[in-house]
């Protein structure tokens, strides 16, 4: 081990939003979630906003601009398919090029269920690993949206409404695989609620991490590296390693 500091510098976000089949309730929840998000999050990193649905729209480059990343949002063009997967591939080929050792996260508000990519998904798994990008996905049932906007959402015309907000096995299953493969986290959301909770402990999590630096002996591609903490209550997550230098 040669060095352990706090990573206090900004961070790389991209927001990476499904706005397949959209209709204009929907669209008024998505750019709120959007705008809450952007509230969240510190003052210094750098937003990137992307929408997809069959095909990808870049809303906004990285910037700081929060008034200018809001007013964008209105600019969302929704319909179609999900090719969730073809965006994730997007962002890691061309938008991690230009970041390469920089701390990025990429939070990914959809359903989870792709039905349009051309991009397998255990090709996704690969690049991830090795981007060095933190994934978040944060999977809301497709129902929990009309759901919410409802001003009693425990009163239902439908008795049977309730059996349907829930995520697809497919997209469960996934959603975790990303985000182990990463080293972010996986936040099925459940409530309305949850997307605040889900914001607020993303920007801990990014605000409490550490670069570790440290050379190593192995001849392996890919050796194993342990770290443990002496702090009572404290967990580690690791994410792939960013940056190797001879």
């Amino acid at each position: 081990m040669t060095n352990v500091a706090p990573t206090n510098e900004a961070f790389n976000l991209v927001l990476l939003l499904d706005v397949s089949g959209s209709i204009e309730e929907r669209m008024d929840f998505i750019r709120k979630a959007a705008r809450d998000f952007l509230r969240t999050v510190s003052p210094q990193d750098r937003i990137a906003i992307i929408s997809f649905r069959d095909d990808i729209q870049i809303i906004s480059d990285f910037s700081t601009d929060r008034a200018m990343l809001s007013r964008k949002l209105d600019e969302i063009d929704a319909g179609g398919g999900t090719a969730l997967y073809d965006a994730l591939g997007y962002v890691l080929s061309n938008m991690m090029k230009q970041l390469r050792g920089e701390r990025t996260a990429i939070v990914v508000m959809s359903d989870g269920d792709d039905n349009k990519s051309f991009v397998p998904f255990p090709a996704i798994v690969e690049a991830l690993a090795e981007s060095g990008a933190l994934v978040y996905p944060l999977y809301v049932p497709s129902g929990l949206i009309p759901e919410g906007s409802v001003p009693k959402p425990e009163i239902t015309i439908d008795p049977l409404r309730t059996r349907y907000l829930t995520l697809t096995t497919r997209a469960d299953d996934e959603g975790r695989k990303l985000a182990a493969a990463s080293g972010g986290v996986y936040y099925p959301i459940k409530r309305i609620d949850d997307l605040q909770k889900a914001y607020d402990d993303i920007v801990l999590q990014l605000r409490s991490a550490y670069t570790i630096t440290y050379t190593s002996n192995s001849v392996s591609a890919n050796p194993r590296v342990r770290v443990t903490t002496n702090r009572t209550g404290a967990s580690v997550k690791l994410s792939p390693v960013v940056g190797v230098s001879p």
